[in-house]
C-alpha cells in the first residue's frame, strides 16, 4: 500500500540537499491541521510530528520555535490569497471593475478557508517587528497595483497609494470579518451581499475623491 492511501506508513526519507521540501511539508501539513481543528491556532509540535512521523529535532530544524512556523503560515496564506486575487482580475477591462472582481474574490478566499482567514488575519504583528507582513503580501501588492491604476485613469488624485489602498482593504477586510465572523446574521444570501457591499463602498470612495478634488467652493 502507497503511503498516499496509509497515511500512517513510515515518511520516505528525503535525499541530502532536500531539506526544503520537508519545511514545505510542514507548512502544508500545519495548514491542513488547521483546517481539520476549526479552531484559529497553530497546531502544536507534537501534532505535526506525529502527523508527519519525524521526530521534534527534524521539526526543529526548520522551526526552533511557534513564530517561526506562524510567520510561514501566515505568508503561505497571503501568498495563495494573492494568487486568487491574480486570478479574478485576469481580463477584466477597467480599474474599478477589477476592484470589485477582487475585493469578491478576498471575500470569497475568506469565506472558503474560515480558520485559516482568522488565523492569518487576527494574529498582531510580533513584538518589535518594524512592518506588517501584510504591506508586503502579493494580495496587498495587488490592490495597490489596481488604486495605481484608477490614480492613471483619474479617479484617483495622483500621490501614494499607500494610504487609498489601505482603506480599500479595510473596507473589504470589514466585509469578509463579518461574513466569517457572524454568519448567522441576516445577511441573505452572501455573495450578493458582499457584491453589492462592496460595489457600493468603491463607488463610494470614488466620489470622496472627486469632492475632495473639488473643493468646497465647488460643490
Amino acid at each position: 500500500m502507497s503511503d498516499e492511501n496509509n497515511p500512517t506508513a513510515p515518511r520516505q526519507r528525503l535525499a541530502r540537499g532536500q531539506g526544503w521540501r520537508l519545511r514545505q511539508q510542514i507548512v502544508d501539513t500545519a495548514m491542513d491541521l488547521i483546517l481539520r481543528s476549526g479552531e484559529a491556532r497553530a497546531p502544536s509540535a507534537r501534532e505535526l510530528t506525529r502527523e508527519l512521523g519525524i521526530t521534534a529535532p527534524s521539526l526543529y530544524r526548520h522551526f526552533s520555535s511557534t513564530d517561526e512556523l506562524v510567520d510561514a503560515l501566515c505568508s503561505k496564506y497571503f501568498e495563495q490569497l494573492g494568487e486568487a486575487l491574480q486570478r479574478a482580475t485576469f481580463n477584466i477591462s477597467t480599474a474599478l471593475e477589477r476592484l470589485r472582481a477582487l475585493g469578491l474574490a478576498y471575500v470569497r478566499f475568506a469565506a472558503q478557508n474560515p480558520h485559516l482567514y482568522r488565523f492569518a488575519t487576527a494574529r498582531p504583528p510580533r513584538l518589535g517587528s518594524e512592518s506588517d507582513e501584510i504591506l508586503s503580501s502579493s494580495a496587498f501588492l495587488h490592490l495597490r497595483g489596481v488604486v495605481q491604476e484608477l490614480v492613471d485613469e483619474e479617479q484617483f488624485p495622483p500621490g501614494d497609494t499607500l494610504e487609498p489602498a489601505l482603506q480599500l482593504w479595510a473596507i473589504t477586510h470589514g466585509v469578509a470579518s463579518l461574513l466569517v465572523t457572524r454568519p448567522h446574521l441576516p445577511w441573505g444570501e452572501q455573495e450578493s451581499f458582499a457584491s453589492r457591499t462592496l460595489y457600493a463602498a468603491y463607488l463610494g470612495h470614488v466620489a470622496a475623491e472627486d469632492l475632495d478634488r473639488a473643493g468646497p467652493g465647488d460643490e
